[in-house]
């Protein structure tokens, strides 16, 4: 396409009517952390209504325009494209199911995930949630559940995960518990042999044997405590999956969705990496390239917002400020890094005419012809030649969402942490696109692994041992075994309590009286008599009873604190799903929504 052919006015014309922004109040939401306690906000039925009013408002926007395409065009070439990658990756993963499973898997049946959504269209409703690669525990993993059961009530509706493989891979190891009940610990089994920190995508099986032992490696951690994890099950699916490809997050990803499939879900799956290879994708990014140095304003001014708005005062928290330097170079919402290499660099732009530039750790690496006024059709060519030479430019956590949020999704599912951080999406999709945020969707839960029984201690309760046992020593009358003792020697005690009685009311009385030198030194005699006195008093009073003094109370300080340590571990709700034994994890993550008459929504398919 000629450049005169690409020089059209792009512009964003608010759908939200000025000065109509609501206040930001911030977000509440709590962790559940009952085991077997649910957090879904809006409710099901309320999630189920939001896909087709976010459908229609954001398919009204035909004069919103981006680089020279309208919202609804972008949308629709997004969707097509997203799904039709979807489904082929998807289908990878399940032909490894079925070389591992054997062919009664549900993958090898009319009805598995890439088949259910080949008969699905682009126009019809799409949920979107996404994590990394690595196994989560089931609060997490219950945003895919939920995908399943809000696409159930939805006529002709398809669910994705996006598999962030952009994110660093930090240690290929597992947590397990390990030790007794009363003393347990954390120990770790590797699944691969480590390896230089550096993006999931770009790792691969570095050792194939322990990759391949690790279900029966983790079969025999959990065996003291008489626990067989669902991962032994699925595990060789990760291992046969390593004909297609030799990356951890393709092989773990191949696992997981065996599971869900062998558990009646139906979600595609797609990595990040992929989708940032995408042609929409690339449109998307050129138009925030297009309008980096607006872009940077609104973001570094939500971002203040919100600090102020949670009392943050960390400058890195939740994210820096995108930097704009005096030389015209601005910081984009983009990670990139070469082929093979395992440092991911900030991305720079700057605007030379009608071209932009890009560049990392200070060297260029794609000169783009676009500015605010042409359409990205030339951009998008540039940008997809940057694979072939080793380059890969990836979202950020927060473009990730702006994306999938405006030009994916009709509700997007997320937990509680991705949920305070689209706090910020939803304003900078107001202030930078003029438009009303589509609404989103947060999940999680608690499900507590059963390997030991917690025990019935609570935090409160060392304290008031503690004060118990300060009791005894500063005011022994009032225990109960010693009032049981000194009941049979009524006339003893009350000369006792008298006494001192008498003596706190005088110490009482010392504490607030002025006086010269020599009547301070004098009280302060006085006052060290009767602390003496005091002290006589009180180990009479104790002396009495026929008790341990207290040593009862001391050994039950010391076992609730020994016990809250032990449930420090016990009740841990970040063990990963693959360690659950397979019924109780299915019983939480696949419990019904909604009525059993699924007519009764109204949109039921």
């Amino acid at each position: 396409m000629s450049a005169p052919d690409c020089l059209k006015q792009t512009t964003m014309p608010g759908a939200l009517p000025a000065g109509t922004e609501p206040p930001w109040e911030p977000l509440e939401l709590k962790v559940p952390r009952t085991n077997h306690s649910r957090l879904i906000v809006p409710p099901p039925a309320a999630a189920v209504a939001m896909a087709p009013a976010s459908a229609e408002r954001l398919t009204r926007l035909s004069t919103c325009r981006i680089q020279g395409r309208s919202l609804p065009e972008l949308r629709r070439w997004a969707r097509q494209a997203v799904l039709e990658q979807a489904r082929s990756y998807t289908s990878g993963l399940e032909q490894s199911a079925v070389e591992a499973l054997g062919p009664g898997h549900p993958s090898a049946l009319h009805g598995n995930s890439s088949t259910h959504a080949a008969a699905a269209s682009a126009e019809g409703p799409l949920l979107v949630s996404g994590h990394q690669p690595a196994p989560a525990h089931p609060g997490v993993w219950l945003k895919n559940f939920l995908l399943g059961q809000l696409g159930s009530q939805l006529a002709g509706a398809v669910q994705l995960n996006l598999v962030v493989d952009q994110d660093l891979l930090a240690g290929p190891r597992m947590r397990v518990p390990a030790g007794t009940r009363l003393h347990p610990r954390i120990e770790y089994v590797p699944w691969d042999a480590e390896r230089v920190v550096g993006p999931w995508e770009e790792a691969e099986t570095v050792d194939e044997t322990v990759f391949a032992s690790f279900g029966e490696r983790i079969s025999e951690a959990l065996s003291p405590w008489e626990l067989t994890p669902v991962l032994a099950r699925f595990w060789p699916v990760a291992v046969q999956h390593g004909h297609i490809s030799r990356r951890p997050s393709d092989r773990l990803t191949a696992a997981r969705h065996a599971l869900e499939t062998s558990w009646g879900l139906n979600n595609l799956e797609l990595p990040l990496s992929q989708l940032c290879e995408l042609d929409p994708f690339l449109w998307f990014a050129s138009h925030l390239l297009a309008h980096l140095p607006r872009f940077i304003s609104v973001h570094n001014q939500v971002l203040k917002e919100y600090r102020e708005l949670n009392g943050i005062r960390s400058r890195n928290h939740p994210v820096p400020e995108l930097v704009r330097a005096a030389d015209g170079q601005c910081e984009a919402p983009f990670w990139v890094w070469r082929a093979g290499h395992t440092q991911r660099q900030r991305v720079f732009a700057r605007q030379e005419g009608q071209t932009v530039i890009l560049s990392a750790d200070q060297e260029d690496f794609a000169r783009l012809p676009l500015s605010a006024e042409m359409d990205a059709c030339c951009a998008v060519e540039e940008l997809r030649k940057l694979p072939a030479r080793g380059i890969r430019l990836r979202t950020r956590a927060l473009t990730t969402t702006l994306f999938a949020r405006l030009c994916l999704a009709d509700v997007f599912v997320h937990g509680i942490g991705g949920a305070k951080y689209d706090e910020m999406t939803d304003r900078i999709i107001m202030r930078f696109s003029g438009l009303e945020p589509p609404g989103f969707v947060t999940a999680s839960g608690t499900l507590l692994l059963p390997f030991a029984e917690p025990y019935p201690v609570t935090r409160t309760d060392p304290g008031q041992l503690r004060h118990e046992l300060r009791d005894r020593r500063y005011n022994p009358e009032r225990a109960s075994d010693v009032l049981q003792a000194l009941s049979g020697s009524p006339s003893e005690l009350q000369q006792l309590l008298d006494r001192k009685e008498l003596l706190i009311a005088e110490q009482q009385a010392a504490s607030g009286a002025g006086g010269s030198r020599r009547e301070r030194r004098a009280r302060s005699r006085q006052n060290r008599s009767r602390f003496l006195e005091l002290q006589e008093i009180n180990r009479q009073l104790a002396a009495i009873a026929p008790t341990d003094n207290g040593q009862k109370v001391e050994q039950q300080l010391h076992q609730a604190e020994e016990q809250l340590a032990a449930n420090t571990v016990l009740r841990n709700r970040e063990f990963d799903s693959w360690l659950y034994p397979e019924e109780p994890l299915r019983s939480f993550l696949c419990e019904d929504l909604f009525p059993a008459d699924p007519a009764a929504s109204g949109t039921a398919r």
